[in-house]
């Protein structure tokens, strides 16, 4: 692939409170300075420099508001930044996703000579967050990386512990890895086929797995990966945290339901592989997820901490079938992954948490009086917004169908954000 086809063409900037902009962008430096301590001695030549390691990077950056709508989202954009507090969200065309300070803004009208244009100057710093020292970027991609090494630690440690020794060991593991192959079609198919992309790259590992189930199993670590690969590529097809929730609580049901027969080891091992592999999703929810209020990050936060206990308690309980049994039959859950998996979703809860602080207020009250839904927005809101997005918001938020699309009744609640 081309390095040019790795570059965006535009910006998107979102402002503390939630509103979107996207601009076009030429190009921009960054820069970084170190911190060190020069000290000079008397009757010594030279100076001594301690490194105190590196500032944070400064961006910046200039960009264009372009077309017929140029000037208003000039305008809006100029308010957001005047008016609010916090850290935006930047997409940088070359970069990626950043949390940035923004230190300053200069409009240049030029309305004679560029007047379907509007230009902003903007300097940006990426601060650390005070309870993590890591940057949000910095944050989302250690929780990246600790994904891919968790994953391939369940792998490694699933294709260690099977038993394969005898075709009556090889059918237990077939058979429960292929309940679980079934558990996935029925119940996380539906968010799969929000994504035609993931659901036929679902559907291709499905097939292969389903090959390799009906043969001897000889590989367990591939057999393994291609198992996480369908339980975590569903996650990807939505960003809404409340529906990936939903859909992988009723995995976890499904899985916790295929119960373990103390005689057959591999059972266990099949279902702590299913388990490993939804902590992962876990920490891809609170990363990737679109929570737009403090109400939705709270809730995020709470479902995946029980989500997590449960998962560990009915491993635990499976543990206990096999407390009786020869040493080398014993099964113990979590046996090299426990301190890691405790370790991801603790991260996972502390993004969900510092971003906690940069979402909206949920504000409900009763309607006095019969209103649209359009006037609503624009009190509110203050707009329709862009592409009608706030009035979207609203329309979504209080799930309005039929004729309360038109007017809602008085004593109807509302619930907004802001």
């Amino acid at each position: 692939m081309n390095w040019t086809n790795r570059i965006n063409k535009t910006i998107r900037l979102t402002s503390p409170s939630g509103k979107k902009f996207e601009a076009f962008w030429i190009g921009s430096p960054r820069s970084a300075e170190r911190k060190v301590g020069l000290f000079d001695y008397p009757n010594l030549r030279g100076t001594f420099a301690q490194d105190l390691d590196a500032s944070s990077a400064r961006y910046p950056i200039t960009f264009y508001f372009s077309g017929k709508d140029h000037d208003n989202d000039a305008r809006e954009f100029f308010e957001a930044a005047g008016a609010e507090r916090g850290i935006w969200d930047v997409t940088h065309p070359m970069h990626g996703f950043l949390g940035l300070q923004l230190l300053s803004v200069t409009e240049n009208d030029q309305p004679v000579t560029e007047g379907n244009v509007t230009e902003f100057s903007t300097e940006w710093i990426e601060p650390i967050d005070p309870s993590t020292l890591l940057t949000a970027a910095q944050l989302a991609a250690y929780l990246g990386k600790a994904v891919r090494e968790y994953d391939a630690l369940a792998a490694n440690q699933f294709a260690d512990r099977v038993n394969l020794n005898n075709p009556r060991d090889q059918f237990s593991l077939s058979s429960a890895l292929s309940k679980i192959s079934g558990a996935v079609d029925v119940v996380l198919g539906p968010l799969s086929a929000l994504s035609d992309t993931i659901f036929n790259t679902v559907n291709e590992v499905q097939n292969f797995i389903s090959a390799v189930l009906f043969q001897t199993i000889t590989q367990p670590l591939a057999l393994a990966a291609q198992f996480q690969q369908i339980l975590q590529l569903p996650a990807l097809a939505t960003a809404d945290a409340k529906s990936r929730l939903d859909y992988y609580e009723n995995m976890i049901t499904e899985i916790f339901n295929l119960k373990t027969d103390e005689d057959n080891i591999n059972e266990a091992f099949a279902k702590e592989l299913a388990y490993s592999s939804i902590i992962s999703v876990h920490a891809t929810i609170a990363t990737t997820s679109e929570i737009p209020t403090k109400t939705g990050t709270i809730d995020s936060i709470d479902r995946i901490k029980a989500a997590h206990y449960a998962m560990i308690a009915d491993m635990e309980n499976d543990q206990e079938l096999f407390a009786n049994a020869r040493i080398d039959q014993k099964y113990i859950a979590q046996e090299t992954t426990r301190g890691q998996a405790d370790e991801l979703n603790a991260a996972s809860l502390k993004y969900l948490l510092i971003n906690f602080f940069d979402a909206k207020i949920e504000k409900r009250f009763v309607l006095d009086r019969p209103r649209s839904p359009w006037e609503i927005t624009v009190s509110e809101y203050g707009s329709l917004g862009e592409d009608d997005e706030n009035y979207q918001l609203f329309i979504d938020s209080n799930k309005l169908k039929g004729n309360k699309i038109l007017i809602l009744p008085s004593g109807e609640e509302v619930v907004i954000y802001a």
